[in-house]
């Protein structure tokens, strides 16, 4: 197993006084309750393991998963960030209320980008806006359950598909 992590959480500023939260960064192991980061600042990169790591984003931030199959995240009020899978095959779950200018870059691998059904998809919050995925080699997947403006969508060189399931594009 990959490591888990949440970028977003360490958004805090120091001189404020804010608290670091801490986080289990190998939850899904047979030793979960043992490994453990906190960490308290603005970083604008995460680089992942070797293998399946889970990350979320925060805004402004660039999340490098590299090898194994990667699961990405944003949540609300992320802009800005850029995903970038690497090798096998890695999924960015888009949800959350304002997010806006998210790129993924799949790479090597079958890619999927899922934008996760919203509450309402007719409030203007529940838009995800300027999404870009670069799914690379193998065929890539943008799914789509919400409500979405200005896509682009770049698979490569196989079947690339884009499944509005429920969906609007516009």
């Amino acid at each position: 197993n990959g490591i888990t992590f949440d970028l977003s959480l360490t958004q805090g500023v120091v001189e404020t006084g804010t608290v670091a939260v801490q986080q289990d960064v190998a939850p899904l192991s047979a030793e979960s309750d043992t490994h453990f980061v906190a960490a308290l600042g603005r970083f604008t990169t995460l680089i992942g393991s070797d293998y399946g790591d889970w990350f979320t984003g925060a805004s402004g931030s660039t999340v490098s998963g590299g090898l194994g199959s990667d699961n990405f995240f944003t949540k609300d009020d992320i802009v800005d960030a850029v995903f970038a899978g690497g090798a096998d095959a890695d999924v960015l779950t888009a949800r959350g209320r304002r997010v806006a200018g998210i790129r993924f870059d799949g790479d090597d691998g079958a890619d999927q980008l899922i934008v996760d059904d919203p509450l309402d998809v007719d409030d203007p919050a529940e838009v995800f806006d300027e999404l870009e995925f670069n799914g690379g080699d193998d065929a890539d997947v943008f799914i789509n359950r919400g409500r979405v403006s200005r896509v682009v969508f770049r698979g490569g060189s196989d079947a690339d598909i884009l499944q509005n399931v429920r969906g609007r594009i516009s």
